[in-house]
């Protein structure tokens, strides 16, 4: 018995069309063993500023209500490789 022809892709009878789930978007509660969040920012909030900081070129300044959306941009800014990146082969000073 053949399952019905919206299961598979047009011209493949035998692989079953599957979409890739999408990934979970949800930032971390802690970066580099600090915590991004705080009464007036949660994690989301935190990071949603420091995109849009990075964009519209907006300065916080170094005070502790900001210092979860400074600890998010200083991650975002930072260029170098993880020990992760380096195990994948993605480390670019070996290229």
């Amino acid at each position: 018995m053949r399952l019905s022809c919206a299961f598979y892709e047009a011209g493949d009878s035998c692989k079953p069309f599957i979409t890739p789930m999408k990934r979970k978007k949800s930032p971390p509660p802690f970066l580099r063993g600090r915590k991004i969040s705080n009464q007036a920012f949660t994690r989301h909030d935190a990071v949603g500023l420091a995109e849009d900081s990075l964009v519209l070129n907006v300065v916080y300044p170094d005070i502790e209500k900001f210092e979860p959306i400074l600890i998010s941009l200083e991650w975002m800014k930072d260029k170098t490789t993880s020990h992760n990146d380096k195990k994948l082969g993605n480390d670019p000073s070996c290229s």
